[in-house]
């Protein structure tokens, strides 16, 4: 049975190496997502083995930096002459949601995606979407699902250990373009647990 979406992370040509850091934000799209009953399908096309031909769903989410734009603008014009439903989310297309559009971007979501992301699979919502419909608090998200990629294949070390990246707050104090002035954080020792592997698995 299909996923109910793909969600794709581009590569980037630009770095040195695109696979020290695993992409957190879809793996938070899919944590969201699958806890509310969605299947989830997560590619990320900087990894040996991950193509863009892999997508089985027939709703694709793309998520991307400004840096990405050029990979990320080729996959939509591909996923759509294959049919498919192709949501936009991530830092660029937060700022230049109307760029997307005319790119080819079915639905394009500014901030936040998770549960933007959830109406959209259910045909609720359509176009360019504010993040965050249903103001869920950022203590009520889930913490991003890292059993959605193989993390084993990113690595980056910081003084001689494995590192890994986290995301302890959401917004910002400043005047941005996200228009969200609002800084959110999340408890340390939450983000701490979402980290905390078995002893089989490597903890980055």
């Amino acid at each position: 049975m299909k996923p109910d979406v793909t969600l794709i992370f581009p590569s980037s040509p630009f770095l040195l190496n695109d696979r020290m850091f695993p992409p957190l934000g879809i793996m938070y799209l899919s944590a969201f997502l699958k806890e509310r009953g969605f299947s989830v399908q997560c590619l990320d096309l900087s990894l040996p083995g991950h193509a863009k031909e892999m997508a089985e769903s027939d709703v694709i989410g793309i998520s991307f930096s400004t840096p990405q734009r050029d990979e990320a603008f080729k996959l939509v014009t591909y996923y759509k002459g294959l049919g498919k439903r192709v949501v936009g989310g991530g830092p660029h297309p937060s700022h230049m949601p109307d760029e997307c559009l005319k790119a080819g971007f079915d639905d394009v979501v500014i901030g936040n995606g998770e549960s933007a992301l959830a109406c959209i699979l259910t045909n609720t919502l359509h176009g360019v979407i504010e993040g965050n419909v249903n103001d869920i608090k950022i203590n009520e998200y889930p913490m991003p699902d890292r059993e959605c990629l193989p993390v084993d294949q990113y690595y980056q070390e910081i003084n001689g250990r494995p590192a890994t990246v986290l995301i302890a707050s959401r917004g910002c104090p400043f005047s941005c373009l996200t228009g969200d002035t609002i800084i959110h954080t999340t408890p340390l020792m939450e983000m701490c647990q979402s980290v905390n592997w078995p002893e089989s698995r490597p903890r980055y």
